[in-house]
């Protein structure tokens, strides 16, 4: 059977555009949420303003940038993050930011918010009422929008690494926030303990610094977890995981061990009275004392108020 040239144009051009939808697809849960400004979104000329954005569903290798209205800063992009400061300019007007959450070339999402610039003489009588407690609280901080689980040990780490723990970053068996969840299996052992570290940057034991959430509020590390069967015993832990003598230590550590339904579950561990001033690992897992394959599923890790 034969087909003429303008139809088959047509059916590639077709096929071009459904692949360039389902590309669109992919990347369609990246959400960019509230944007929080402090000290307040009307400042005075020179005023330091500090800018953080709540992203969620951040795939892995994108990040977060601020890009400023031109000509009223200098630099006019913020590459990387979803925190960021930037000095008000020193006439009055309107700064408008837009937070844009890009992959290589690709921007995935976008949120546009301002900043006003105000005479001080105005802005007196604002800033001399006390701000209320809340407004100092930050939303939501998703771990995978900034930190990689790059930190593989025990019997996933060396020349075994991603051979007895194997990840699927975009898994789809009944995610708890649709539409994708991770998935990991620890399927063999030589050690017979296995851990993953979400560090920032990627492999960061203390060589750099780490992320500073003393002032964001967070009282608690929130998940979704579920096992393949049930029954799955699992330490998760977040700070610690540097390496003495390395530069930059981390502020705190805690760890807590859960045993996994087989349905999906919101777990939590206590930050209240941790120092937060350097969070080089945000999150990660432990498995101790392997005794066969096992799998199970995590969603939605975050740090809360």
């Amino acid at each position: 059977m034969q087909f003429s040239p303008s139809l088959t144009r047509s059916f590639a051009a077709a096929v071009a555009a459904g692949a360039l939808l389902l590309g669109c697809a992919k990347w369609s849960n990246v959400e960019i949420g509230d944007v929080e400004i402090q000290p307040r979104a009307r400042v005075t000329p020179g005023e330091k303003v500090e800018l953080s954005a709540n992203v969620r569903h951040l795939p892995a290798g994108a990040v977060c940038r601020f890009v400023v209205t031109k000509g009223f800063c200098s630099p006019t992009e913020f590459p990387g993050g979803v925190f960021t400061t930037f000095q008000a300019p020193g006439s009055t007007g309107k700064v408008t930011i837009t937070i844009q959450a890009v992959l290589g070339a690709k921007i995935l999402a976008t949120k546009v918010c301002s900043v006003e610039i105000m005479p001080e003489s105005v802005l007196t009588q604002e800033a001399s009422v006390p701000l209320p407690v809340a407004s100092a609280i930050r939303p939501s901080y998703y771990v995978s929008s900034e930190f990689i689980p790059s930190g593989f040990m025990g019997d996933a780490q060396g020349d075994t690494k991603h051979a007895f723990v194997q990840f699927d970053p975009v898994n789809r068996e009944f995610p708890y926030s649709p539409p994708t969840c991770q998935k990991w299996a620890y399927t063999n052992a030589i050690i017979g303990w296995a851990a993953v570290a979400w560090q920032f940057p990627e492999n960061n034991w203390g060589e750099t610094p780490g992320k500073d959430f003393s002032r964001q509020g967070f009282s608690k590390v929130v998940f979704a977890a579920r096992g393949a069967k049930g029954g799955e015993v699992i330490e998760f832990f977040a700070g610690g995981h540097t390496t003495t003598g390395k530069p930059h230590q981390a502020s705190f550590a805690v760890a807590e061990t859960f045993t996994l339904a087989r349905e999906w579950r919101e777990y939590s561990m206590d930050l209240d009275g941790n120092n937060l001033s350097s969070v080089l690992c945000a999150f990660g897992w432990t498995i101790r004392n392997y005794d066969g394959p096992l799998a199970f599923f995590l969603d939605d890790v975050r740090y809360e108020p």
